[in-house]
């Protein structure tokens, strides 16, 4: 019933929108369409709706002999449903062809609601429980195409499908009598969105529409301690999906708001598109003892497939030559490998591991401004400065051992159990050079070299079966410092109309710091409790295709 009064009222939104803009076109000096509607071009906007979630949990313990034998055995996991308020920003780009209508679309919403259920019974060893677990949406955003065709001049039907993404605030708790297990977690989830929706044209610059999404933010796995130090823990899975119906509003601000209308002339180039970028790449941390002749222990992840969507822009002022440019996307970090090792003296024999990376994900940012100080009639070479962020969470699910045996009993650990996680986050100061050349009138080539001059790591290594209030109390901080990172890439664009192009590339990132990794402040009565020297290295690659609107 709720869902039913929330979907109505994001209905009533929209005709109360409608109604109003009509009644009072003249009052904000808005005109009517005075030719057939065109809806190339950049717009923003403005969104408001309803959103229902469904979250779902699974629960195993940790040791299993310990939960098999002298702890109760788990109760099953249980679904937790939530409704409430979405409402933030969009912005975006059409490209219109004849009837049919092509677009990118980058939104962000603030949310309400909270995913919650509790669950009470006796389990299956007759021993009384009471569980529970909570899911909160702090924010939520997605890129994605938009594929739409125009029945009529000012109606625009379309399906829509792309990445999803938000910040998760996510709490799991089991009690039985005399015990409790409580954990929580706030971090990044990266999953997908697709639906569709109609959009109407109010005036030359105004449009209205109405959309629904699916999405789905996979799942996280969150960690519950005892309320007193024990080597005994909870992993639950929590998983994170829904519906959206929103009703919103766009300012659009095309080059000719009609169809067949020369646009302005202008002393600015604006570029703005889509990119979807599938990549692999690694990350090493080399921990040493006293310092740098004597290496520890070596976390490497290796094989880290990830896919990400991206969107990225380029303002250029023709006469001066000066230029702004940058990028943003999120994505997934799917399959991939963590190999644990321990070298001698210091763990002697030599001991080594393999766990399954799962659940990860990658964000990052780019903001340049430059200066194009060659320029023909058919290439151009600027030099630029900027900053560039870069962040990543893996985590090393189950454990088999490889050197030594550690992950006993029975020599190995479930794929749900969570042993690792690792938290980067890279901020870097670029120098570098951009060019492109006109190999046909319709093709393009463009590369880019940056030099990242300085780059700064902040970061936390949590190993969660020794988060026991006795070995380590909490995650261990890092931080760090490089100057020798590189970011290399090349795009070949093919210009099908005068604003619109496709095109495919490759690209290629670097980065490595030294620093420390700070057990002071996770292991208090650790016998090597301090600073210990910490090399980190990350490397990401792989290739691109990408759709932009030029105006």
């Amino acid at each position: 019933m709720r869902y039913s009064r929330l979907a109505a009222l994001c209905l009533v939104t929209l005709g109360t929108t409608l109604a109003s803009l009509r009644a009072h076109a003249s009052d904000l000096e808005l005109q009517p369409l005075a030719a057939p509607t065109s809806w190339t071009g950049p717009y923003l906007g403005i969104h408001l709706g309803g959103m229902f979630s469904q979250g779902r949990s699974a629960v195993d313990g940790f040791p299993s002999g310990y939960w098999s034998g002298w702890e109760p055995a788990l109760p099953a996991g249980y679904a937790a449903r939530s409704s409430g308020f979405i409402g933030g920003g969009q912005l975006g780009t059409n490209v219109q062809f004849g009837s049919f209508v092509v677009g990118a679309e980058q939104d962000f919403s603030f949310t309400t609601g909270t995913a919650a259920a509790g669950a009470s019974g006796v389990d299956a060893d007759g021993y009384p429980f009471v569980a529970a677990h909570r899911q909160r949406l702090d924010w939520f955003g997605t890129t994605r195409v938009r594929f739409g065709v125009t029945p009529t001049d000012r109606l625009l039907v379309y399906l829509t499908g792309g990445l999803a993404y938000g910040r998760v605030t996510s709490s799991q708790s089991l009690t039985y009598p005399g015990t409790a297990y409580s954990g929580s977690d706030r971090d990044l989830r990266v999953g997908w969105a697709a639906g569709a929706g109609i959009e109407y044209v109010l005036t030359d610059r105004l449009s209205a529409r109405l959309e629904y999404l699916h999405y789905n933010l996979g799942a996280t796995t969150v960690v519950g301690f005892r309320s007193a130090p024990s080597w005994r823990q909870t992993h639950a899975q929590l998983g994170l999906a829904g519906h959206i119906v929103r009703a919103g509003l766009n300012y659009r601000f095309g080059p000719a708001a009609a169809a067949g209308t020369a646009a302005p002339q202008s002393d600015f180039t604006v570029e703005t598109g889509l990119r979807t970028w599938y990549s692999t790449g690694s990350t090493r941390n080399d921990l040493h003892i006293y310092d740098r002749s004597d290496l520890g222990s070596r976390l490497a992840y290796g094989g880290l497939s990830g896919l990400a969507a991206e969107t990225f822009f380029r303002i250029d002022h023709t006469p001066s030559g000066w230029f702004i440019k940058g990028f943003a996307g999120t994505g997934k970090l799917g399959s991939g490998q963590l190999k644990d090792e321990d070298f001698p003296p210091f763990q002697n024999p030599y001991s080594a591991t393999l766990s399954d990376q799962r659940n990860g994900h990658l964000g990052y940012v780019s903001a340049d401004i430059g200066y194009t100080f060659l320029r023909g009639s058919n290439y151009r070479l600027g030099g630029f400065v900027g900053y560039h962020y870069y962040a990543e969470r893996t985590n090393g699910m189950g454990c088999v051992s490889i050197a030594l045996d550690w992950c006993t009993p029975p020599n190995d650990l479930g794929r749900t159990v969570q042993m690792i996680s690792q938290k980067s986050q890279w901020h870097s100061l670029r120098l570098g050079l951009t060019g492109d050349v006109m190999l046909t009138d319709r093709l393009t080539l463009t590369a880019e070299a940056a030099w990242l001059a300085y780059t700064a790591l902040s970061g936390t290594d949590s190993h969660w079966l020794r988060i026991d209030q006795v070995d380590f109390t909490g995650p261990t901080p890092q931080d760090g410092t490089g100057h020798s990172g590189i970011q290399l890439e090349a795009i070949l664009s093919y210009q099908v109309t005068r604003a619109f192009s496709v095109g495919f590339g490759a690209r290629y990132w670097r980065m490595a710091t030294t620093g420390h990794a700070r057990f002071e402040r996770s292991t208090p009565d650790f016998d090597r409790a301090g600073s210990q020297p910490l090399d980190v290295m990350t490397e990401r690659y792989g290739g691109f295709v990408q759709a932009a609107a030029r105006f």
